[in-house]
């Protein structure tokens, strides 16, 4: 099985979509765990990752991801923590996540949502810098394919919401989408937060982030929309291999057929299973958006093995876009008992944070790399 080797890659290493709606599922719930709602998300967007966004259409986003993490798709029907100063955790031993060990007050992981996407525009090198600052773990990053084939860090389907452009972003090659300001609608939609640096702010490709971050850092990639992206898989596992950071890498999805399809191409790779549950408002019935998983009450041996065939991690998200909370104590203890890494999507208020590390959690996607760092400050 899969876990067993995850347990050593991520002790020695420091680790820890039916289509035609599915884009918005996707994004909200990357966002619908905790912040921004981001629109038009896969099913995934279906995030905030935050708790959501809209999924992959636009997205976040529970994490609105993991924002904005499921993210802001259809969920509009779709998301080493060692106090470092330095930013994200190396791959050293003394940084691994291990998930045995895991889930007392202080082991809980910082994965940055989109970086520390609440204080600076999403997956630019603005909200990757200060996720690092911030001490984040892990910075997590929506991967999608341009017209050229290169693999871009960008949440949503379509580039309307955070460029000055139109459009879906797969009908644009990288040096189209780097013409773009990337950056001036956070200033607009934050004033708060908002900075004359971020205007013009470029959308980055996986290569440069690798390159300029480099194996101090920490990255938690996703398959976005793999319907529209289609063979992504096997460029993303062969840029991860080039640079040799396996050791530096969990990859997540909504969509099972890609983490499928990337253990068989590296099984040393660490994967999550992203999980996004929609709740009928008049029967409180609850069905995961791709079909995954029963509802979480209902899980059995066999589909918590099923996972575990190709899978390390299991990223579910906390509430519903109406606040119905899908998981609870009991079922984070379940996966902690299957020995999965355990990473609920999108967190940004404090007291959350708290009640789900009491769970058990091993990790937690916000939008605010600061906020649950002061969280485990006040736990040490």
């Amino acid at each position: 099985m899969k876990k067993a080797s995850l347990m050593s890659t991520i002790f020695i290493a420091g680790i820890l979509t039916a289509c035609g709606d599915n884009n918005a599922a996707e994004e909200n719930m990357n966002d619908n765990g905790g912040a921004d709602n981001e629109t038009n998300v896969e099913t995934e967007n279906n995030d905030d990752n935050n708790n959501n966004e809209n999924l992959d259409e636009n997205d976040e986003e529970q994490n609105n991801d993991n924002e904005d993490d499921m993210n802001d798709e259809n969920m509009n029907n779709e998301a080493n923590h060692d106090n470092n100063n330095d930013g994200t955790n190396d791959s050293s031993e003394d940084d691994a996540e291990d998930t045995s060990a895991e889930g007392t007050d202080n082991e809980a992981k910082i994965i940055a949502h989109r970086g520390a996407s609440g204080h600076a525009p999403e997956a630019t090198s603005f909200a990757i810098d200060q996720a690092i600052d911030m001490g984040a773990d892990w910075i997590e990053l929506d991967i999608q394919k341009t017209a050229d084939d290169e693999l871009v860090a960008f949440h949503d389907d379509e580039i309307d919401r955070t460029t000055d452009g139109e459009g879906e972003i797969g009908d644009h090659t990288l040096e189209e989408l780097k013409e773009l300001d990337a950056g001036s609608w956070f200033n607009e939609e934050n004033p708060d937060d908002a900075d004359e640096a971020y205007e013009g702010a470029e959308i980055l490709s996986l290569e440069e982030i690798f390159e300029e971050y480099g194996e101090d850092v920490n990255y938690y990639i996703e398959t976005k929309s793999t319907y529209l992206n289609e063979d992504m898989e096997e460029p993303m596992v062969n840029m991860v291999e080039e640079f040799g950071y396996e050791d530096n890498v969990i990859i997540q999805s909504f969509h099972q057929d890609s983490l499928q399809e990337i253990s068989e191409l590296n099984s040393d790779i660490p994967l999550v299973q992203l999980l996004w549950w929609e709740v009928d408002e008049e029967t409180g019935e609850m069905e995961e958006w791709l079909d995954v998983t029963p509802a979480p009450d209902d899980m059995t041996e066999e589909d918590f093995d099923a996972i575990a065939d190709y899978a390390d991690g299991i990223g579910p998200h906390l509430e519903y876009y109406d606040g119905t909370e899908v998981i609870d104590e009991d079922f984070v203890q379940t996966m902690r008992d299957h020995d999965f890494m355990v990473h609920i999507y999108t967190i940004n208020e404090e007291d959350d944070m708290h009640r789900l590390m009491d769970w058990g959690v091993t990790g937690l996607f916000t939008d605010y790399p600061d906020r649950m760092q002061d969280v485990l400050d006040e736990r040490s």
